[in-house]
């Protein structure tokens, strides 16, 4: 029998803290999930939420948390210094996260990752519209609404076979 839970539902304004209930009353088998040890970059995840169902729970703490078993997905984060200097994190192509009973499920995530925009050919000048540009976290997370400036990536370009560097530049305004 595993120890009870507090689990955080968010209703609206309203937080309400009760422990894992499974049919007939009885507590769900739990894992940890585990966001924070996984993640590169420069700061820790300020805030990693996951959801099953109409559960969510904010699951950014050193260690994980306890949660039931289950398969959970990634609904949003935040990452940064703090709120005022921070990127919101939507879950973009993630897939779900499993947790087993018992067990510690940990995601290697963060950046670097890919810059996709739009490319436009014109004659032998190749043009980058940074304004459609989607920035995606190595398990395929998305990053928006950099605070407080825009984010300014690098650019690297690299032949098709992954081989020679072409260019490397550190782009004058950003996204």
């Amino acid at each position: 029998m595993s120890r009870p839970l507090a689990l955080a539902l968010r209703l609206g304004l309203a937080l309400v803290l009760g422990p894992p209930i499974g049919a007939g009353g009885c507590a769900t088998p739990t894992g940890r999930l585990d966001l924070v040890s996984g993640y590169e970059g420069r700061t820790k995840p300020l805030r990693a939420v996951v959801r099953r169902g109409d559960v969510r729970v904010d699951v950014a703490r050193p260690g994980g948390a306890e949660v039931p078993a289950g398969e959970w997905t990634f609904e949003e984060g935040l990452v940064g210094e703090s709120v005022y200097v921070s990127a919101r994190v939507l879950p973009g192509r993630m897939a779900p996260l499993v947790v087993r009973p018992g067990e510690t499920t940990r995601l290697r995530w963060g950046l670097p990752g890919a810059i996709e925009c739009d490319v436009k050919r014109e004659g032998r000048r190749v043009v980058l519209h940074l304004a459609s540009a989607r920035i995606h976290g190595r398990a395929g997370e998305r990053y928006v609404d950099f605070r407080p400036k825009p984010f300014v990536p690098s650019l690297r370009i690299v032949a098709a076979d992954g081989g020679d560097e072409l260019l490397f530049e550190r782009l004058s305004h950003g996204c």
